[in-house]
């Protein structure tokens, strides 16, 4: 019975392991809650009214009538609420036009709560808007001037982030409200040494997030006065500290309840519904739910930033880059939201892979008049890729040289210091492309489909950095039957953050995943975590989670100890029992330092508490130098074949494999599950998404002309292909590093390869929509017969 034990006890490995995901039940059955099963009695319905001009002045508004209505409870104008900013980052936006100036089509005017939505539908056409229609301005080049046509926020000297976050407008650019750059060896230097100079401009465009579930919020005041407020936000406790900052209250008096979000990809990173919720709650003391429509996520609902990029590579004949200069112009929109970190944390995707002597680069943060951006999948880096890595092709094809060995020539190796000056370190991404050029058989010509399709084959490679500086809480209980209770605060987004989590703790206590219980989402017991963002919350949980196992292994220990006679330092956990190091069998259940209530016997709970930072040395401003400004990178390798024909400019990807680089896989097939969504988004990108706007604002509103991919656009079964690479990360929890974002880095511009690997046709302007491919295809043509002509 004892050898049994003993091979028990070393065969015990959670991590490393694809075990079942602890909410798969909940949500294949149905009964998984989110926030539209959220149920509360006596709850008001709220709507908004919202600008239907890009920018406007507000001369008077007059509610009269709507507050007259049957069944309204309360009706908000800027008048009626504090002016308090809602933008953590930087202030300078509020729950409703604070200075009576509405910047973008859907900005909110006004806010009502009634007993029906009905009812707060009817409320809002009740409400009489005077407006003094401004000029505006769309174009993000245009705003970028030094002398725009329109100043979007001609108070942005005045504006004060509540996060402390470091804010650099251009003073010489008054819509500029952020600029990062980096400076790094002689740029100019490296272009005279060059023997080939290739510059080019991309764009990206305008994407909505289109997560299932909508934004929503409920709010209520409790009889003492505090606030609670249901949303599922990815950065609970900035809502908490904006929701304090609003209504002049202390933290203990504000909670925050967060379960299943339906989908995400960035756009629950800012604050949408709660402050108005809260408000309206506030002032009807009744429950008030906000809830957008689908046609409110197109307008307001937030989209990711459509960039402008000028790229100039200076390069040797033999392929080696010499210089590189990046100016990127990010439209963010009519409010700053979480684009001002956006604007620095872009350039990551121009630093972390390839090895270049001279570089530099400049990216602006641009106001706009219309509706705001924010986070999205990736957070910069597959936009920022987008050019990089088709200059890497374009580079290729005029020397001559395969564009995997060009890229596998300037990769970055370990220990080589990048362009903003941090020791490279955990870089996999040579296994990487290895991997997918393996796969897809690089080198060979695929086999022709015949007219009107052409086939062609592209590949791209990337990274996405992990956020250093931030900060996660984890707490461990310890219960009498030795369940394990682990307490955190990222958001459930499907990520499978709830699972690995669990199989951290279930290898440090040594003990099967099932004993091990997952707490979130209510900041009245759950720590402090600074967001489900930026790929950072696997490794910051999961160092902090292994913290707290551990205090609280000591404290059990500390219990053992005298009971075993020997010192704390001495013992091991495993299956629910403590014992002596080497020897099993001198052991004592955990069950046995507790009394029969449940209580440890020197009384108290045991609770293990662990935090932790990662590590981060701030910029040089003017050079962008740091010994460390990300906490690391996970890199990725695309390789796509596809169909392009030439009488429809259709585009079929018929194979697309995708390597991560993940340190450590916690649990294999959710990460397979992130890198095969990854591939599904990457191709819906590149190929159909796109936010069109007429006079500011947006007229595809809807799944009707909103093309996302589905699943008879993907290449399925073997034409399908996620693998896992691991390239130890050693500051990782068990070595691992993030998953969820680099799998979106390198699709689109493997996908733009491939297209003019088969029909000669570059494309530089995300999505790649049929127009554009028939376009290029007729310019083709065109150039070849003026050049047979010339013969």
């Amino acid at each position: 019975m004892l050898e049994i034990e003993k091979k028990k006890m070393r065969n015990i490995v959670a991590v490393g392991k694809s075990v079942q995901r602890l909410d798969i039940v909940e949500k294949v059955t149905g009964r998984a809650k989110f926030g539209s099963d959220f149920v509360i009695g006596r709850r008001l319905y709220a709507k908004v009214l919202r600008s239907p001009y890009p920018h406007a002045k507000i001369i008077d508004i007059d509610a009269t009538k709507a507050r007259s209505l049957p069944g309204v409870r309360a009706v908000l104008t800027p008048q009626d609420i504090p002016h308090e900013v809602i933008s953590p980052l930087l202030g300078d936006q509020y729950a409703l036009c604070g200075d009576n100036i509405v910047r973008c089509v859907g900005d909110p005017v006004a806010a009502v709560a009634a007993d029906t939505t009905e009812i707060a539908e009817e409320a809002l056409e009740l409400i009489e808007v005077d407006y003094e229609v401004l000029p505006a301005v769309y174009d993000g080049e245009e705003a970028f001037r030094k002398d725009p046509p329109v100043v979007v926020h001609p108070g942005l000297s005045n504006y004060r982030p509540l996060s402390g976050l470091p804010i650099r407008p251009d003073p010489e650019r008054p819509n500029v409200c952020q600029t990062y750059k980096i400076r790094s060896g002689d740029v100019e230097k490296g272009f005279e040494e060059a023997d080939l100079i290739v510059e080019r401009r991309y764009t990206t465009s305008r994407i909505q997030h289109s997560p299932i579930e909508c934004h929503q919020a409920d709010a209520w005041f409790e009889p003492d006065g505090s606030l609670t407020v249901r949303s599922a936000t990815q950065t609970v406790y900035d809502l908490k500290e904006v929701l304090c900052n609003i209504f002049h209250l202390q933290p203990s008096k504000v909670r925050i309840l967060s379960g299943y979000a339906g989908g995400s990809f960035g756009c629950r990173v800012g604050i949408r519904c709660e402050p108005i919720a809260a408000l309206l709650a506030q002032k009807s003391k009744r429950p008030v739910r906000l809830a957008f429509t689908r046609e409110e996520m197109f307008v307001f609902g937030c989209h990711r930033v459509p960039y402008t990029i000028d790229i100039k590579d200076g390069v040797k004949k033999d392929g080696t880059l010499t210089a590189r200069e990046i100016k990127a112009i990010l439209a963010i929109g009519a409010y700053s939201e979480w684009a001002v970190l956006l604007v620095k944390r872009a350039a990551a995707g121009a630093v972390g892979t390839y090895r270049i002597p001279n570089f530099k680069l400049d990216s602006y943060g641009t106001y706009t008049n219309l509706p705001i951006t924010c986070a999205f999948r990736g957070f910069g880096c597959p936009e920022i890729e987008w050019s990089i890595e088709q200059q890497m092709d374009i580079i290729a094809e005029k020397l001559e040289i395969d564009p995997v060995e060009i890229r596998k020539k300037n990769i970055l190796n370990e220990g080589d210091k990048d362009v903003s000056g941090m020791i490279t370190h955990s870089i996999g991404v040579r296994k990487c492309i290895d991997e997918v050029a393996k796969w897809i058989n690089w080198g060979e010509r695929p086999k022709e489909k015949g007219e009107p399709w052409k086939i062609g084959k592209g590949i791209a490679i990337g990274n996405k950095s992990v956020m250093a500086g931030s900060t996660s809480v984890i707490i461990v209980k310890v219960w009498q039957d030795g369940m394990i209770e682990v307490r955190h605060s990222a958001a459930q987004l499907g990520q499978g953050i709830m699972t690995t989590l669990a199989q951290i703790a279930a290898e440090e206590f040594c003990v099967s995943v099932e004993a091990i219980r997952v707490l979130s989402g209510d900041t009245a017991f759950c720590p402090f975590d600074s967001g489900t963002v930026a790929s950072r919350s696997l490794i910051h949980n999961g160092n902090a989670a292994i913290a707290a196992c551990r205090d609280a292994k000591q404290q059990l220990f500390k219990m053992a100890a005298p009971k075993l006679g020997v010192f704390p330092e001495d013992l091991m956990t495993s299956n629910g029992k403590i014992y002596k190091k080497g020897v099993p069998e001198r052991s004592i259940n955990i069950m046995d330092l507790f009394t029969p209530q449940g209580v440890p016997l020197e009384g108290g709970e045991i609770l293990g508490r662990g935090s932790y930072t990662g590590p981060v040395e701030r910029e040089d401003p003017e050079s962008g130098q740091s010994g460390r400004s990300v906490f690391d990178y996970s890199h990725t390798a695309n390789a796509v074949e596809l169909g392009v024909n030439v009488e429809t400019g259709e585009i079929k990807v018929m194979r697309s494999g995708m390597a991560c680089d993940v340190g450590k896989a916690i649990n294999p097939k959710i990460v397979e599950g992130q890198i095969e969504g990854g591939i599904a988004m990457g191709i819906g990108i590149a190929l159909y998404e796109e936010v069109l706007l007429e006079d500011g604002a947006p007229i595809n509103t809807s799944f009707t002309d909103y093309h996302i991919l589905t699943a008879l656009d993907m290449p399925r079964g073997e034409n399908s292909k996620a693998i896992i690479v691991e390239t130890p990360e050693p500051q990782g929890p068990f070595q691992a590093k993030g998953a969820g974002e680099v799998p979106l880095v390198a699709s689109a511009p493997a996908i733009a390869n491939a297209v003019y690997n088969a029909v000669g046709v570059r494309i530089r302007d995300l999505p790649l929509h049929r127009e554009k491919i028939l376009e290029g295809i007729k310019m083709a043509k065109g150039k070849t017969t003026k050049l047979q002509n010339a013969r």
